[in-house]
């Protein structure tokens, strides 16, 4: 009996405390001539639009408004975006990104884009990320599989929306203390 009854305890305690686990991740896009990657995203489109990409371009494939935040040619910082990294305007680049955590305070979502050179007919000069809420850091990186061209050109935050209200999430210790405090009840109670 008293096995059963910590595992009708336990069990929901243990529950709990997995369910506050974070599902960012890395995310990879591309095609056969580029691919980059980006950390703490949620997903990535790739595309053939040129130059750069517009606002207008966001709109129609995410919906809503896009203000740009920042757009670093290099390494360095806005005060909102900062991206460090080596061998800018190569063809194989990795590095780090940052988000200013003010940025979550006017926007509810974000997209981190990244340019690379034409030169190659037909292949993905263009990144787009949905970051995921709130996250301040990442990596990313950029390959330039085959083909002519594609040097990392620019790296953009776009913001959109309004923020979402935080509810505060309980932090492990407490469900754990709260949980142990339950088994020495039911112990207790069963005595």
């Amino acid at each position: 009996m008293k096995k059963s009854l910590f595992l009708r305890i336990a069990a929901p305690t243990l529950l709990l405390l997995l369910s506050t686990a974070a599902n960012a991740g890395l995310v990879v896009c591309g095609d056969v001539y580029r691919q980059a990657s980006l950390n703490s995203a949620e997903s990535c489109l790739s595309q053939t639009l040129g130059s750069t990409v517009k606002q207008s371009d966001l709109t129609t494939l995410f919906g809503g408004t896009w203000v740009k935040q920042g757009e670093l040619t290099g390494n360095g910082s806005n005060g909102l975006f900062s991206v460090s990294g080596a061998n800018w305007g190569n063809e194989d680049v990795t590095g780090t990104w940052q988000i200013n955590s003010s940025f979550w305070d006017t926007y509810g979502a974000a997209l981190i884009t990244m340019h690379v050179g034409g030169g190659q007919k037909n292949a993905v000069d263009n990144f787009e990320w949905v970051v995921t809420p709130d996250s301040l850091a990442g990596t990313w990186s950029y390959d330039k599989l085959k083909g002519k061209g594609g040097g990392l050109s620019n790296i953009k935050l776009w913001g959109s929306g309004t923020p979402t209200i935080k509810v505060p999430e309980p932090s492990a210790l407490l469900l754990m203390l709260i949980g142990l405090f339950s088994l020495g009840f039911a112990r207790r109670a069963a005595k």
